[in-house]
């Protein structure tokens, strides 16, 4: 199988990169890191964006990530691996729960489900079967 890298780039920078650099930038300007002159203030924002916004993203940058991987794959396969982020990331927010130290937050359950959804949800708004690049580059569906 031969896989269009030329195909994939755009959809791994806006579906996987983006979601990442925007999770990656809350967290950072939300939280107070090794005294670093940006801190909690440097961008108001509420706690749900500042807190739970950030877990939602590497979620929904994690699954499509696989999703671009496996899509030419077979169904049984992909699916098992289209809903690994969203296990492991429910399995470790439940850890504190039964097996070690740590504060379960279900706004933290909710925002893996929900960059989840909106990963698959994307991905079937979008699916790259129905995407033709140019020569140019420039994708038009086809």
């Amino acid at each position: 199988m031969e896989v269009n890298i030329r195909k994939k780039t755009p959809h791994f920078l806006w579906r996987v990169v983006l979601p990442l650099a925007v999770g990656a930038f809350i967290y950072i300007c939300g939280r107070n890191f090794f005294g670093w002159p940006i801190g909690p203030d440097a961008v108001p924002m509420p706690g749900w964006v500042k807190y739970n916004l950030p877990d939602g993203s590497w979620v929904f940058a994690f699954t499509n990530h696989i999703a671009l991987i496996w899509d030419e794959g077979k169904r049984k396969n992909r699916l098992f691996w289209i809903f690994a982020p969203l296990f492991v990331a429910v399995v470790l927010e439940c850890m504190p729960l039964f097996a070690m130290k740590g504060t379960f937050d279900l706004l933290d359950l909710l925002a893996y489900v929900a960059g989840f959804l909106g990963s698959v949800a994307v991905f079937r708004a979008v699916p790259l079967r129905k995407l033709r690049f140019r020569d140019d580059g420039i994708a038009s569906r086809g």
